[in-house]
Order: C-alpha cells, then sequence, then structure tokens
C-alpha cells in the first residue's frame, strides 16, 4: 500500500490529450478511463482509494502526473471509489471452467488422470486456490462453494465425497474444501469429479 506515492519531477499532466470520459459512459462511467490507468500505473486497491482520500493538493497532482491523467479527475475517481468486482463465472460457465482447470491440478490421493477410473478427483479449495491466483474467480471461498454447489444441483458439474481426508496427501486442504449442502446437513462435499472423457462429452471447452 502507498507504494504508488510519486517522486518529485512527474512529468505535468496535459489535460488537452486526454479528455474526460463523458457523464453516463457506456464504457464504465465518468471516471472509467482514470479507473483503468489507476489500476494499470498506479496498482491501487481499495486500501490506496481510501488513503488517496486524503493526499494533499501537491500529492494528487504528482499522483495524477505519474497515472498520466488530470488532478481533477483522480480526485472524481478517488471520490467514485475503486470499480466493482467483475461477476464470478457461474452455471454452465463455471463448469466448462473448473473442468478446463481441475486436470493440471493433483488428484488428492496421489492418482494420475491417465490413471483415473471414470473421475479425476481435485479438492474444492485446490481449485479455488488455482482461479483466485489466475485471477478468474474474484470471489471468497465461500461464494466459490456457493456457486459449486449450484451448479452441481442444476447438473452442470458433479461433487463429490471423501471420507479419506486423513489419508490424503493435504488433509488441510481437504477441510477447507468442505461444502455443506444447504438443505441436508448431513450432506458434505470436498472435490469436483471430472470426467477423464469429459471432452467428449461436451464438459469442456472447444480448443481456440
Amino acid at each position: 500500500m502507498l507504494a504508488w506515492l510519486p517522486a518529485f519531477g512527474a512529468k505535468a499532466f496535459d489535460e488537452s490529450k486526454h479528455p474526460r470520459e463523458p457523464a453516463g459512459s457506456s464504457t464504465g462511467g465518468r471516471f472509467a478511463h482514470v479507473h483503468a490507468a489507476i489500476a494499470g500505473k498506479l496498482g491501487w486497491d481499495a486500501a490506496d482509494y481510501k488513503a488517496a482520500a486524503k493526499l494533499s493538493a501537491a500529492g494528487l497532482k504528482q499522483t495524477a502526473a505519474t497515472a498520466g491523467v488530470s488532478p481533477a479527475d483522480l480526485k472524481g475517481a478517488i471520490a467514485e471509489g475503486p470499480p466493482a468486482a467483475p461477476a464470478a463465472p457461474s452455471g454452465p460457465a463455471l463448469a466448462a471452467l473448473v473442468h478446463s482447470v481441475a486436470p493440471s491440478l493433483p488428484d488428492p490421493f496421489g492418482n494420475s488422470v491417465e490413471s483415473a477410473h471414470g473421475n479425476h478427483k481435485v479438492f474444492v479449495a485446490d481449485l479455488y486456490d488455482k482461479l483466485k491466483a489466475d485471477g478468474t474467480f474474484a470471489g471468497t471461498l465461500d461464494e466459490f462453494k456457493a456457486a459449486l454447489m449450484a451448479a452441481h444441483t442444476a447438473g452442470h458439474l458433479s461433487l463429490g465425497r471423501s471420507d479419506m481426508l486423513p489419508y490424503s496427501k493435504n488433509p488441510a486442504q481437504g477441510n477447507r474444501s468442505e461444502i455443506v449442502h444447504p438443505h441436508h446437513a448431513n450432506a458434505t462435499f470436498h472435490v469436483v469429479n471430472v470426467p477423464v472423457r469429459a471432452k467428449a462429452l461436451g464438459w469442456l471447452p472447444p480448443p481456440a
């Protein structure tokens, strides 16, 4: 946080070369271009937006120069706050994403994709950590579990229970993976079952 504070001597901003986003723009609001510059050149998170609200006039001017936007637009973007995170994938889109990523992740008990009989199993937490790191799922682990449960209920993917968690290669991940069925407390899930022939079944997207 605050690593974006500029050094003195930053190049002055020429507002004539950077017209403002019109109010009500379909591209994301009046300050969409400013938020894009903030993300690309400053790397702000929500805490940085909050801290920036306390910048002095000189600090605001220098920060704007670093981002390549006008001080007035930077001030407006700060007041507007960070842009909302994109909607997380769900339903068929989530299933396609999960089925495309799961084969690259390890089976909790050391089985290979090639040796799997029918399904390749992957801990829910392993999937979440991978998708979170890739930036393809921005929500929390609980939100990911809820999305998986909904996709499972709708038949888009298959969740499975593991009664052998203590014997898995990473029991802690197994415990993090637990999903309790919203209507049946005794029904729990820990893994996503990915058919070895998922592509043939139409559960994987075609190659780009």
